[in-house]
Order: structure tokens, then sequence, then C-alpha cells
């Protein structure tokens, strides 16, 4: 995807409109959809001498005003909703899919040492709940909510609800109840 239809699908999450109006609006008064318009510039434009740096730099600023750690790194998909972009940590090597909801207070971390050494895989339509832990190398599977409060340590499969700490799965009613605006290239 390039760099725009990149934005586009997010803004789209935000409201269901791509509208140049809507881009101005939700980038001034919407501060999810300004933070993944900056990682995305940021992430596209890094290798540039100078103006990669520049925008790193004011991408950095925007994270630690709202103590946020996105590293550019990371692997995100298009499609990001980030509802309340308050306290949410990402390991730069978590590999994030498409239509993605991600709530305030979440940690996709990197575990270290164990039998699931590494970090988390979230794949395509996923609501993560705030104040949500999701650790070590496991898979999130499509469609999947995980609730508030919830430590994930293990797999989860598709479709299921799951909730607590360690989670437990709780239905496999799935998230098409909590992902709105789904983007479809």
């Amino acid at each position: 995807m390039t760099l725009l239809q990149e934005i586009k699908s997010d803004l789209y999450r935000y409201n269901g409109k791509k509208s140049f109006s809507e881009f101005f609006k939700n980038f001034f008064l919407n501060r999810g959809f300004k933070i993944m318009l900056l990682f995305r510039i940021a992430k596209k434009l890094n290798k540039i001498p100078f103006i990669g740096f520049v925008i790193h730099l004011y991408y950095k600023r925007i994270c630690n005003r709202y103590t946020i750690d996105i590293p550019i790194k990371t692997n995100i998909g298009y499609g990001i909703y980030i509802g309340h972009p308050f306290s949410i940590a990402i390991s730069r090597d978590c590999i994030i899919g498409n239509n993605v909801n991600i709530s305030h207070n979440a940690t996709l971390g990197f575990k270290h040492g164990g039998d699931k050494q590494g970090s988390p895989t979230i794949k395509n339509h996923v609501y993560i709940g705030p104040n949500s832990t999701i650790l070590g190398k496991i898979i999130i599977n499509s469609n999947v909510v995980v609730g508030a409060n919830s430590v994930v340590i293990e797999d989860i499969p598709d479709k299921a609800v799951v909730a607590g700490a360690p989670t437990k799965i709780l239905s496999y009613n799935g998230s098409s109840n909590v992902i709105n605006n789904s983007f479809h290239p």
C-alpha cells in the first residue's frame, strides 16, 4: 500500500469518510489519527537524510506528549484505530494486522527468556481493550476481542472473546460488533 492509501485507511476507521475536510478535522481534533499519520510519514521518510530525521523527532515529541511508544520499525497494517492515545507501548518487533483497534494503556510487549520469547503477532480485525497486556511470541488470530484488563500470554484462536488475568475464552462471538468502519482496499 502507498502512504496515501494507508493514511486514507486510518482516516476511514474514525468516521467512515475519506474526504479532504475530514482529514484536517481529524488531524487537529483527533489525537489517535494524528499519531498514526505521523507514524506512517516517519516510517516512509525515515531513510531520507535530514527530512526523515526532522519528522522522526516531531513524531517522538508527539509520542512523548501522549506517553505512547510505537517505534517506527514496528510492522503495522492499514486501518488502525487508536481511540484514546494515552499510555500505549508496542514492541518494535510486534506485527499488527489490518483494521485493529488499540485502546489506552495497552501493552504489546517483548518477553525476555522462556519458551515464548519474542513479541506478539496481532492478526486482522482485532479489538485490544483498555489496560490489556499481550506478552511474548504469541498469535492473536483474526476477529478476536481482548477484554479490558486482560493479560494474554497464550495464542488466541479466531473469533474468540477473551478476558481475565490470565485470559480465558468467554465466547466465540468475534469482533464484528466492536470493529467499526473496517477499511477494505
